[in-house]
């Protein structure tokens, strides 16, 4: 396994990302059966002898490999078994207890969380000009972003400063390598780098977007939001979710 990595390494830092993701495939169907070799995985790369940089990209590869089995491997084939819970709540635990490593930011702040299935984005729009006209400050994240990933964060209509953007990516990478433990992922990175940036603007009102459902979103680690919204609920990311409005509302709300 640690070969493997090595070799998604190697081919990830050549550019060959096509090889790393296959290679990333490979490893991620030995965690099937039991996703609690992960972790013992992850104690035995920490023994690896190498520079800074190098384990870094290494827990980087790691966390994809862990992606990979719950985006692309476990659903399909263990969606009715509860090693996929497992891992998701595993997931929410673990953005939680980072975000408590990077000191809680903004954990004062009043947040309006918004999950649903379509129009996320459209709320997120009409809350931010109601509460902007009433004259409040407001900062938001949402997602994806078109052009620029700076669009994810913003206070009004004003986009992120790629200055504050490096300082608050680089104030995650910091408490990641402080922890070593598992990187977050892509979307996780950016809510956390937003929180930190939310904490330095102190708006009146933050917008959280949800990424992918609700009830284990990243976004879902901010303790205690002063207003929920749920929009319209539909059939959508089955092999996430559930496969009624009953049981993906139930992830959602």
């Amino acid at each position: 396994e640690v070969h493997v990595i090595a070799e998604m390494t190697k081919h990830r830092s050549n550019g060959n990302i096509m090889k790393a993701k296959n290679l990333g495939k490979h490893l991620a169907e030995i965690f099937v059966d039991e996703p609690s070799l992960l972790s013992q995985l992850e104690g035995e790369v920490g023994k690896i002898d190498c520079n800074d940089d190098d384990m870094y990209q290494i827990k980087v590869l790691l966390v994809f490999t862990a992606e990979y089995c719950i985006n692309h491997y476990l659903p399909a084939v263990l969606l009715s078994n509860t090693a996929v819970n497992s891992l998701y709540d595993t997931l929410i635990k673990k953005a939680k207890a980072f975000y408590e490593k990077l000191g809680s930011p903004a954990k004062d702040c009043k947040v309006i969380h918004v999950a649903g299935t379509n129009g996320k984005g459209s709320v997120c729009s009409y809350l931010m000009s109601v509460l902007t006209q009433a004259g409040y400050r407001v900062g938001s994240f949402t997602s994806p972003h078109l052009v620029t990933t700076r669009e994810r964060i913003r206070i009004g209509q004003e986009l992120i400063s790629e200055e504050d953007f490096v300082d608050c990516f680089q104030s995650v990478k910091e408490c990641v390598e402080a922890s070593m433990s598992n990187h977050p992922s892509y979307f996780e990175y950016l809510y956390f780098m937003a929180m930190l940036y939310f904490e330095k603007e102190r708006p009146d009102f933050i917008l959280l977007e949800t990424g992918l459902g609700g009830r284990k979103d990243a976004t879902n680690s901010y303790p205690n939001p002063v207003l929920s919204v749920i929009t319209k609920i539909g059939i959508d990311h089955t092999e996430y979710l559930g496969t009624t409005l009953e049981e993906i509302a139930g992830e959602k709300a």
